[in-house]
């Protein structure tokens, strides 16, 4: 819109440019709204989905090695029966061997009675014996997996505390994330204020025309 007004011999034209720039500022903020909200969207995007990459690789990892522990704990139960198994059939041969040691004595009732100590004392000897063996090579086995157990926990233990520190990390990115797009969001408003207010400055600083004031007339 274009006005003119004759003041004192001059005639000044004043030209009204506030709805085509308020159009102009209108469209430009909504352009930089919507290219904001397309970056945010397209960060939390790929930031899920990282997000998501590294979840499933943790729970992974997490599962091989429950699985390997379970692996481990089978493998010592089977040779925990297998030992086992093994000193019943050592057993089996010591009562058999009594039933023999049983029916020898039957046989040599008149023998003197030493012999009868020796043979008891062969027995218990060989039962003794036969048990420190057992539980000696139970006890290595049973150290054996404790110690393995222990090495499985501490990896489990430091992938929680990494998956902890990574969800902590996480959590801060998103927070610096939120604060970045704020940031921009208030200079970005700022900027369209500023324009707003260049463009309501008065007629003489826009359009340089010197206007005479009536009184001086």
């Amino acid at each position: 819109m274009t006005v003119s007004v004759t003041r004192c011999g001059y005639n000044v034209l004043y030209v009204n440019k506030e709805g085509h720039h308020d159009r102009q500022v209108a469209e430009e903020k909504a352009s930089l709204k919507k290219e904001r909200q397309r970056e945010k969207e397209e960060y939390e995007y790929i930031f899920t989905r990282e997000k998501e990459q590294r979840k499933n690789a943790l729970e992974d990892e997490l599962h091989a090695l429950a699985k390997e522990i379970a692996d481990k704990r089978g493998d010592f139960d089977h040779s925990v029966q297998e030992r086992t198994a093994a000193l019943d059939l050592r057993e089996e041969a010591v009562a058999a061997r009594e039933k023999d040691i049983d029916a020898l004595r039957k046989e040599v009732d008149g023998f003197p009675k030493r012999l009868e100590t020796a043979v008891q004392s062969a027995l218990a000897d060989a039962t003794k014996q036969l048990t420190r063996d057992f539980e000696s090579e139970k006890a290595l086995m049973q150290a054996r997996f404790d110690g393995e157990k222990n090495v499985l926990t501490g990896k489990i233990e430091a992938l929680e505390k990494m998956v902890g520190s990574q969800e902590a990390q996480i959590r801060d990115l998103s927070k610096k994330s939120e604060q970045a797009y704020e940031k921009v969001q208030d200079i970005a408003n700022k900027a369209v204020s500023a324009s707003r207010r260049e463009s309501y400055a008065p007629p003489s600083s826009r359009s340089g025309i010197p206007v005479r004031d009536e009184d001086q007339g």
